[in-house]
């Protein structure tokens, strides 16, 4: 499968940060409002997304300079 072009590592640093963070709310919110089902569920479909964005973007990077 052929990935886009990188984000810079900036971007691709703020992604992964964000994305984690945004999942243990998720998380939190899971424990503590279970009843509200809509008030997590896209937290979690959509920030791993984001994390592997990040995450890829930051291994192409790295071999890029290798």
């Amino acid at each position: 499968m052929k990935t886009s072009t990188p984000l810079s590592r900036p971007m691709a640093w703020f992604c992964v940060v964000v994305a984690s963070l945004v999942m243990l709310l998720a998380l939190f919110n899971l424990i503590f409002n279970t009843e509200l089902v809509w008030s997590w569920l896209p937290l979690f479909i959509l920030m791993p997304l984001s994390l592997v964005v990040g995450v890829r973007s930051l291994r192409a990077l790295g071999r890029a300079n290798r």
